[in-house]
């Protein structure tokens, strides 16, 4: 992602972390902007592994990465996470969806 892209995307920092986590002059905190710009233009619950898998790849990180950091900031009340039922090519799974809570 180019400096541009970077600017372009809102940073939100993820409380009770050192300042300035995830910062977003570094590949992490490029690829947050790039979840939370997806989650904010989106109207229903996103799915972590696919949203991860976009988000991180495109940043030059693992999805693991993502997932990882989505999952602390649903616990920090920054997004909101439930288990939805898919079916994928193995058969039905359980993953976890996340949106924007309402008012943020």
């Amino acid at each position: 992602m180019s400096a541009n892209t970077e600017n372009a995307r809102p940073w939100v920092p993820i409380p009770n972390y050192p300042t300035g986590y995830p910062n977003p002059s570094r590949k992490l905190g490029q690829a947050w902007a790039a979840v939370w710009a997806e989650l904010s233009a989106a109207t229903d619950w996103m799915d972590g592994v696919e949203l991860a898998d976009r988000t991180a790849v495109a940043a030059g990180l693992k999805p693991v990465t993502m997932i990882s950091l989505m999952t602390r900031a649903a616990a920090a009340g920054v997004l909101d996470r439930t288990l939805v039922k898919v079916e994928t090519g193995r058969g039905p799974r359980v993953r976890t969806h996340y949106r924007i809570p309402a008012g943020h």
